[in-house]
């Protein structure tokens, strides 16, 4: 071997070695300018994710509780159609109907006639609630949500809530009134056992602040500002102020403060239906244990550092890279293309929403991921005469309004259910993990509610039609919801249109 190439290797081992300590000190001076300077600004960051987040999850609880009221509502304005037969309510067959119905210790029915008397009358119970605000308010005609313990006796029974409808005839006059109470637990269960992520601490207080349930150390109808002020320090007069005004406000937001030398915050959320409000009470550890946050601002400010240092090694070494970097350009250039391309082969073209090939493949892929437990629910979606639509319109304005179906569907589900445009004026959304059946009729009503309202003032007016199958009680693939929903769309056009309809095995034999 010549010493001149000797040299030439010597020296490039040296440039080596230098590049590599050099390399060396500047990624730990930036570990430890990331570990000292910037980590306090990291950790105040994360914190104000975290009740971000938590904000968020607050807004989903206050979700379920105004499904959960608007489900008893349902039940009570049911069971107000079945008492009045005839246009005659009777208080005696209420009380016959009560006594049939209240099995259930968690929740039961009370009626009450015009004069306030109520059917079911005993130790425990006042036998005429003509005096409340409640009984004025249904007398005109109103439903409501009284407070907590309205008719109730604590020490005999569990805290209850109840909500209040009518009992109207056929031409709106009112004869009385339906009375539906439940538990504070198990509203509570509700509330606390839905899959979603929970942190901290949740409290639902009333229209007069007082706890409907919460934390241990609150009982039950204290006022919730007042015993916060006895149990937290420096939850000062301020605080609670402005807590209370957004509040009245039914506005929602969030207080942070320090008591007993921890960091607390209470987030809140209004609930328009009931008037209550949600307070989500999160202590300095709660804030501290959702690293996911954390770690997500650590890693993106340690991957700066680190792209940082790289830079300039890279700087060092540029002709070394040049090629490199070429090559890395064309390559993520065709990825972009690739991309673009998949996209248009997978979106339908007007609507941007999936076609009907992308979205059957995506069906399928999380049907073949699911068991048994879980519960899907596949939405066949038809606008009602739309031929009629395109001659008496014109097509531009049959797209418009395919187009305008597409914005409904958007903002009725969730961004992560399946809306397909199954081709023309049909679409399919399919409804995944949702946690109680009685959501579905829920959003079959407001996406039809939904367009309705948007016919007001509209140069285009139309309605739809909806048929319904569920996973897994009605079919297990894919073919086979759409089968049962397409059936169920055909009873809903033959019984009128504008209406959805639950797939029905009986349907079957009808064909």
């Amino acid at each position: 071997m010549g010493r001149q190439t000797l040299k030439k290797r010597t020296v490039s081992t040296k440039f080596l070695r230098f590049s590599l300590i050099f390399f060396s000190m500047l990624l730990t001076v930036g570990m430890i300018y990331f570990f000292t300077v910037s980590r306090k600004s990291l950790t105040q960051e994360s914190k104000l994710n975290t009740i971000d987040s938590v904000q968020r999850i607050v807004q989903e609880k206050n979700y379920l509780l105004t499904l959960f009221l608007e489900d008893g509502f349902r039940y009570s304005e049911s069971i107000a159609t079945f008492v009045m037969q005839d246009d005659i309510f009777d208080l005696s067959e209420g009380i016959a109907l009560a006594n049939a119905t209240n099995k259930d210790s968690h929740q039961s029915i009370n009626f009450f006639d015009t004069e306030g008397n109520l059917a079911i009358a005993n130790e425990s119970m006042q036998s005429s609630i003509s005096d409340s605000s409640y009984f004025q308010t249904v007398m005109d005609g109103e439903r409501t949500i009284t407070n907590i313990l309205f008719y109730s006796e604590e020490d005999m029974h569990p805290p209850m809530i109840s909500l209040l409808v009518p009992i109207k005839a056929s031409d709106g006059s009112v004869h009385g009134g339906v009375i539906y109470s439940y538990t504070i637990p198990e509203m509570e269960q509700k509330l606390t056992s839905e899959s979603l992520l929970s942190l901290g601490n949740l409290i639902l207080i009333d229209r007069e602040k007082k706890i409907l349930f919460g934390i241990d150390f609150f009982q039950t109808s204290d006022n919730f500002f007042d015993s916060s002020k006895e149990y937290f320090n420096n939850f000062n007069e301020t605080l609670q102020s402005d807590m209370i005004n957004n509040i009245d406000q039914m506005m929602g937001g969030y207080v942070e403060f320090e008591s007993n030398s921890q960091n607390l915050v209470m987030i809140y959320e209004s609930n328009e239906l009931s008037g209550w409000t949600l307070v989500n009470l999160l202590y300095e550890d709660d804030l501290n244990d959702y690293t996911n946050a954390i770690l997500k601002n650590y890693l993106r400010i340690f991957a700066t550092g680190i792209t940082l240092v790289i830079l300039l090694y890279s700087f060092i070494l540029l002709l070394s890279f040049k090629l490199l970097s070429t090559i890395d350009h064309r390559r993520r250039t065709l990825e972009h293309e690739k991309e673009e391309l998949s996209d248009k082969t997978m979106k339908d073209s007007m609507t941007k929403l999936l076609n009907k090939s992308s979205g059957m493949e995506i069906i399928n892929s999380i049907i073949e991921g699911s068991t048994p437990d879980h519960k899907h629910a596949l939405f066949f979606i038809d606008i009602d005469n739309f031929k009629k639509i395109n001659d008496t319109y014109g097509h531009d304005l049959g797209d418009e309004a395919i187009m305008n179906l597409s914005d409904y569907l958007r903002r009725n589900f969730r961004s992560h259910d399946v809306i397909t445009r199954f081709g023309g004026d049909e679409f399919v959304v399919f409804v995944q993990n949702f946690p109680d059946a009685k959501v579905i009729p829920i959003l079959a009503d407001r996406l039809c509610m939904l367009i309705e309202e948007s016919n007001r003032g509209s140069k285009i007016k139309f309605t739809i039609s909806i048929g319904i199958s569920m996973y897994p009680t009605h079919a297990t693939n894919y073919d086979g919801m759409v089968a049962c929903a397409d059936k169920a769309l055909y009873v809903s056009k033959n019984s009128g249109k504008n209406k959805y309809t639950i797939y029905n095995p009986l349907m079957d034999s009808e064909e």
